[in-house]
This record gives C-alpha cells, structure tokens and sequence, in this order.
C-alpha cells in the first residue's frame, strides 16, 4: 500500500480514521505483512496508538494527536535501551566511548534505514504538501516513525516488551552497521572530544596503474600515534586506517 495521502480535516474522528486506513489494507486483499502490527510483530491493545504514532502533524497539529510526543518518548527509550546493550557488550569501555558508539547506532540515516526495512512509511498518514520524493524529508521521517512506533509501544505495554522490540529490529542490525560505518567521522568526532584537535591524514604511497590504482595512508593522531590503511582509492584507504585507529582506541 502507498503512502496514505489524506488532506486535515478537523472533523475527522481519529479512531475512525484509524480504523479505516488500517481495515482498508484487508479490504484490498493485501498481504498481512502490509499491517503495521504484522510489521513490528506486536499487536496494540490501544488501537488508537498506532494510528497516532503514524500521523503526521501535517494532518493532526494538534500535540497529542501526532506522532512528535510519542517520537519524542521512542527517542528517550531507545537511547536507555542502546545504551545499556553497548555497556553490557562492551564492560570496559568508558562513558565517552559508550556514548561514540551509541551516536553509531542511534543517528537519523540508520533510523531511517531499520524504519524503511520494516517498511512503516508506506503506512504513513500525511498530507500531500509534504514532499516525501525529497530525500532529506524522508529520510528524516523515516527516522521519526521508528522512534515514534517504540514510543507507542512503549506506552501500550512496558520496557521489557520495547526492548525486546528495539534489540530485534535496530541492535540486531549492528554489523550491518558496522560494515557502513564512516570510521573517519567517528575518529574526527572522537579526536574532538579527546584532543580537542582533529585527526592528520597523510597519503603515503600511491602505486599502479592509472585504471588500477592502490593508495596508502598514514593517520596522525594528537597523541603521537600512527595508524595506517591501503585501498583502491584515498576514500577507502582513509577509512581502512581510521578504523584501525579507532580499534586501538577502543571505539569500535
């Protein structure tokens, strides 16, 4: 199912709203996986809770009839909920790296990735002057639904059931994320916080021809350590040593 598209209209009872948007699915034979409830694999005991966690403020200004208070509770949860997995899986980490990897995981583009997976925007209720072709604003909702649809869940039932919720579908993906993580922006946020300075990149090496080319790069941190990395261009060979300094470090 499409975007729900649907002009604000003060009239409109919410809970018929939400009835009809969500019976519509069964109604044009789609599959059980186009529920939001089959989605997130969690089935409301407040019917009227997803229909708010999905409602956009273009079509509800009202504060509680949008999904920005229940984004803004998701938002708290998920960083408790991250924050606690991270201290346990990684005990001897300090605060400062707790929090670096938890800025990792708990950021807009990988929020809006998890929520894309599930695939909570093709139930969104907005209005059609919202521009969601526009990457920036997708992206950006995208990343405020998954937060708002932990909030309802966190409100219809506990932190156990929303935990259980978070860990399957965003801490789960870790190594995903891992694998696409941008090591040289954490290592130049972490240079920031510890050293105050950012880290120095230096390309070394460059061998090969011009179609086939290998660059070598040497990192430079303020506490006088070096860190190397090789790939087939500037970029990745930048990325290769920034991950090797921030594994000496204890980041990642």
């Amino acid at each position: 199912m499409d975007t729900i598209q649907l002009l604000s209209s003060k009239k409109n009872n919410l809970l018929i709203k939400y009835i009809y948007n969500f019976l519509k699915n069964k109604n044009d034979n789609t599959n059980d996986s186009s529920s939001v409830e089959n989605k997130i694999k969690y089935i409301f005991k407040d019917k009227l809770k997803p229909y708010i966690a999905l409602t956009h403020k273009s079509i509800e200004a009202k504060p509680n009839s949008n999904y920005e208070r229940f984004e803004l509770i998701g938002d708290s949860i998920i960083n408790l909920i991250v924050t606690d997995w991270l201290s346990q899986k990684y005990p001897n980490d300090n605060e400062g790296q707790i929090t670096t990897k938890r800025a990792s995981i708990v950021n807009t583009n990988f929020l809006s990735k998890i929520s894309q997976q599930i695939g909570l925007e093709k139930n969104l209720i907005i209005s059609k002057g919202v521009d969601m072709k526009n990457e920036i604003v997708s992206k950006n909702i995208n990343a405020d639904l998954y937060e708002s649809i932990t909030g309802a869940i966190f409100l219809d039932s506990n932190y156990e059931t929303v935990k259980k919720f978070v860990l399957r579908t965003l801490v789960k993906n870790y190594d995903l994320l891992e694998k696409k993580l941008n090591y040289k922006g954490l290592l130049i946020e972490f240079c920031h916080k510890e050293f105050n300075k950012p880290p120095i990149f230096n390309i070394t090496s460059v061998k090969g021809p011009d179609h086939n080319k290998s660059f070598k790069v040497c990192v430079k941190l303020e506490n006088k350590l070096y860190f190397h990395g090789e790939g087939k261009s500037i970029k990745r060979a930048q990325q290769e040593a920034a991950k090797n300094a921030l594994k000496s470090q204890k980041i990642i």
